[in-house]
């Protein structure tokens, strides 16, 4: 039995977003735990009828020549090991998990049907319950840059630049830099698609390994750093790190969350959306990576920015 069947729309309804109609395919990810093998069965819908009902993973493919099986309705299925091992992490022990997953929820050897996923996707991570970003395993010491970013989205706009470099260059404080370089080393924060997956998003939630922290308390947290890395007296030495963790690319990337939020919010809709220059968006992510370079177009398919160049995506991403 084929394990793709065909996607249909449904008819649109007046009184509803058009994006309502779009038919697509959720992933149930089966209880269980340990070692015990991952096993997924697909659900057809429509998006209207499942908005907020399912959550949505936004990741790194990772390696795509080195693939480990899990299985889907029962078949062997194909997925990269990072994949894989997010699918362990979000596992739940007693209940299945309602998920939306690229490269599970699209048939990936439908040419067509890609295509129109492809430019549909923006959708579907607009009307998750949850955007869940997985930048990976993590080590033993990523609670520590965990345990900063939850302080410093608690504390930082009050603390002041000089409480807030104290916390990240005393000598205690090497264990958690060099956790935050890790984290913020994940190949996750350099892919052109997560641009629109993580500025669309209603909820945001970060997993790294066995820890979960919230979307809007990192982005607090790095607005912080950003601050301190482009107005506070440094200690000498400590500019390379923080424009390691506090990056130029990462902070467009949190200004595109806020300003589509923003233009989104109940005041900014009657408005209608804002004009986005593309040129000047290309070249804000211009060190952002994809598979195929044509993503860095596409990807801001959901950002509502007209490029009026003729063209459709027509490509996997990856």
């Amino acid at each position: 039995m084929a394990l793709f069947s065909t996607l249909k729309d449904a008819e649109p309804e007046r009184s509803e977003p058009q994006e309502f109609a779009y038919a697509l395919r959720c992933v149930q990810l089966l209880a269980g735990y340990g070692s015990q093998p991952i096993s997924c069965k697909l659900k057809p819908s429509v998006l209207g009828q499942i908005q907020h009902k399912y959550e949505a993973l936004s990741y790194a493919w990772g390696d795509t020549t080195k693939k480990v099986e899990i299985l889907l309705e029962g078949q062997p299925f194909k997925i990269t090991k990072n994949l894989e091992t997010a699918l362990r992490r979000l596992r739940l022990a007693k209940e299945d998990h309602s998920l939306w997953i690229d490269a599970v929820c699209i048939n990936q050897h439908d040419r067509p049907e890609v295509n129109l996923q492809v430019k549909r996707m923006w959708s579907v991570y607009r009307y998750a319950s949850k955007v869940i970003i997985f930048l990976g395993e993590g080590t033993t010491d990523t609670h520590h840059a965990v345990d900063l970013i939850q302080a410093l989205a608690r504390e930082g706009n009050r603390l002041g630049h000089r409480r807030v470099t104290s916390f990240i260059f005393t000598k205690d404080a090497q264990p958690t830099k060099k956790a935050l370089q890790r984290l913020m080393s994940s190949p996750w924060w350099s892919r052109s698609w997560v641009i629109q997956e993580f500025a669309v998003a209603t909820e945001v939630a970060f997993v790294c390994g066995d820890l979960e922290w919230s979307g809007e308390s990192f982005c607090e947290a790095l607005r912080t750093l950003v601050d301190v890395r482009f107005n506070a007296a440094l200690p000498r030495g400590q500019e390379y790190f923080m424009r390691e963790i506090a990056s130029t690319p990462i902070s467009h990337l949190m200004t595109a969350r806020k300003d589509y939020q923003d233009s989104h919010s109940e005041a900014s809709r009657s408005k209608g959306a804002p004009e986005r220059d593309p040129l000047s968006l290309l070249y804000r992510f211009r060190s952002f990576k994809a598979s195929d370079p044509r993503d860095k177009v596409y990807s801001f398919v959901g950002l509502e920015v007209q490029f009026d160049l003729g063209i459709r995506p027509r490509l996997r991403r990856g």
